[in-house]
């Protein structure tokens, strides 16, 4: 066991160098508790107890050595090799519940149940670097797989995967044209607000105004003005003939009165109002190539429109339903004027 207060200049030759030798060896094992008991430690001098695992320092005198736990919180900087350790085995004290890191860099292993604060997101500070005001402003969450932003602000691209609610602000929000969109957001239908449209692409919206607002109601379409579509032009048809035996065909169609009935009324459409039309299926019989599907019932599975109930609902192109009525009053005009030449 090493006197570490000595040795001293009254000291023989043969005392002063057993000394050196006894307190080298305390000093070279740091001290340690568990192989080096020493007497008279200098105040300030520090020692690993080994049974507690923690450092201590001598707050007392050499004589009357009183250790005391060194405090729990350090600042360390590392560099060299240490600096792209790929594991930290334990972390403990305050360093373990910290929730920032200024950096991280190379391999450096992370608890995978961890939720970091990324601290260089967000407003920018005088040395040109970014900060964050909040904790929760940035963070991934490695247990839900989910990475959390309170405003995304700047130039941003290439954004993809699942965007529940994305609010778009400053130059991109009069964009004409979007590069590139994947993720569920490239089979986005509904846009509530564009400065442009592409028109390359499909678009789906629940009502329109042209001219005027939207009513809100599904599938309505109102103008301020007419709507002009498709073509007439003699020049970009083959005549194949002219409509025959056309009062006959009329005949055939039943002109009512209809209020919409509970199964239209689930799929949304108006069953109070009293309206006028025809029957798509006797229209069918005598015009077939102005009964269409009806909309509401039709999707894109696969790459092909289909019938979504299934039952193939049906409409009628009511405007082209005008060439079969002036061929019925040409008709009943010249069977008008045969009777009155018969009169004559």
């Amino acid at each position: 066991m090493a006197d570490l207060s000595k040795p001293v200049v009254t000291d023989t030759y043969a005392n002063f160098a057993t000394e050196i030798v006894a307190a080298f060896s305390d000093l070279s094992m740091q001290l340690r508790t568990a192989h080096s008991t020493p007497t008279n430690p200098p105040q300030f001098a520090v020692r690993f107890n080994d049974g507690t695992g923690i450092w201590e320092q001598n707050t007392g005198t050499p004589a009357v050595p009183v250790w005391s736990a060194l405090a729990a919180t350090y600042g360390i900087s590392i560099s060299g090799n240490a600096a792209t350790a790929s594991t930290a085995a334990i972390c403990s004290g305050n360093a373990a519940s910290a929730t920032y890191a200024s950096a991280v860099s190379s391999n450096g292993a992370v608890a995978t149940n961890a939720v970091f604060y990324v601290p260089f997101i967000g407003g920018g500070n005088t040395n040109g670097n970014y900060i964050l005001n909040t904790t929760a402003g940035f963070y991934f969450n490695p247990s839900t797989g989910v990475l959390v932003c309170g405003t995304y602000n700047g130039a941003g691209t290439g954004l993809s995967g699942t965007a529940a609610s994305l609010n778009i602000g400053g130059n991109a929000a009069t964009a004409t044209t979007a590069g590139a969109c994947s993720g569920n957001s490239a089979t986005a239908t509904t846009a509530t607000t564009a400065n442009g449209l592409n028109t390359a692409n499909n678009y789906q919206v629940n009502s329109l105004g042209v001219g005027t607002a939207a009513s809100g109601t599904a599938g309505e379409i109102r103008a301020t003005n007419n709507i002009t579509a498709y073509y007439s032009d003699q020049r970009l048809k083959d005549i194949l003939g002219g409509i025959d035996d056309a009062v006959r065909r009329v005949m055939r169609l039943r002109a009512v009165y209809y209020k919409g009935n509970a199964l239209a009324g689930s799929f949304g459409y108006d069953v109070d109002e009293m309206q006028v039309g025809v029957i798509a299926q006797d229209v069918q019989t005598v015009m077939p190539m102005v009964v269409k599907p009806a909309p509401f019932d039709r999707v894109c599975r696969e790459g092909k429109d289909v019938s979504r109930t299934g039952e193939e609902y049906l409409t009628v192109q009511y405007e082209r339903l005008v060439p079969l009525l002036v061929a019925a009053i040409q008709e009943q005009q010249k069977q008008i004027d045969d009777l009155r030449a018969r009169l004559k």
